[in-house]
Parts: C-alpha cells; structure tokens; sequence
C-alpha cells in the first residue's frame, strides 16, 4: 500500500505540475496576442516615421536650393551694394570739394580779394561772377537768406553735373 500511495501523490503532483503549465500557456498564448497586436501597430508606427523622414528629406532639400539662390540673389544684391557705397563715397569727395571751393570764393568775395574762379569746374561760371555772394554783413537777414539758398541751388546743380 505504501507504493500505491506514493505513486497517488507522484500523479496528483503531476495534475498540479500540468495544470500550472495550462495557466501559465494560457497566459503565454495572451501576452503572445497582445505582441503581436502591438507588432502590427508597430509596423503602422514605423510606415508613418518612414513617410515623415521621407517628406522631412524633401523639404531640406528644397530648402537648400532655395538657399543657395537666395545666397546667390545676396551676392549680387552686395555687389551692387558695394558699387552704390563706392559711387557715394566718390559724389561726397566731389560735394566736399565743391563746398569747399564755393566756400573759399564766397570768402574771397567778401573780403574784396581775388575770387578763385579758377577753382570751379565743369564749364559753371564762378563765385565771382555772383554779385549776390560779394554782399555785406551788414545787408538784411532776407538777402543773407536768399544767398544761402542760390549757393544751396548751384551746389545741386554741380552734382547733378557730374552724373
């Protein structure tokens, strides 16, 4: 009797030992599902990631050629830039010049010395052939005023001369 009730207990812990492996495949076969389920949404995810990495390469490279005609479009936009700055630079030395000769004659003028009129260029008549810039201090502010104006108009045109 006393095999008979080892091998009962060997087959009940057998049964036992069978039974766990029943609940533990069954709880395998669901996590299984569940994995597969999630691989599926999985494939979904990375078809989306592709198709965004695709679209995200498309717009960089349009984003380049679209800056390098930009940088292209700037060069040429300084270059002219710089030709405009050197134009300027220039006009300003003949204004400062001009001023500066204008400046002298009206001096002149007003001292009763000799004008410069070899000084000015370009064909004008000069400082000594304005009598209104050989006027007196002493003359009322509305002369004073109309000179100014008159040496403001031949300076205007001088520049205008030397486009």
């Amino acid at each position: 009797m006393a095999w008979l009730d080892i091998e009962i207990f060997v087959e009940i812990g057998f049964a036992v030992l069978l039974v766990a492996v029943l609940v533990y495949a069954i709880r395998l076969n669901r996590h299984i599902g569940a994995l597969q389920k999630n691989k599926a949404d999985l494939e979904k995810l990375l078809a989306g990631f592709v198709s965004s990495t695709e679209r995200a390469e498309q717009a960089l490279d349009r984003l380049k050629s679209g800056s390098q005609e930009k940088s292209a479009e700037l060069d040429s936009l300084v270059g002219k830039a710089e030709t405009l700055r050197a134009d300027l630079a220039y006009m300003l030395d003949r204004g400062d010049e001009i001023a500066n000769r204008l400046e002298n004659g009206i001096r002149s003028g007003r001292s009763g010395g000799s004008p410069a009129a070899s000084t000015v260029s370009s064909g004008d008549s000069g400082p000594s052939d304005w009598p209104e810039l050989r006027a007196s201090p002493d003359e009322k502010p509305e002369k004073s005023r109309q000179i100014k104006e008159k040496s403001k108009s031949d300076l205007l045109k001088a520049l205008q001369g030397m486009r």
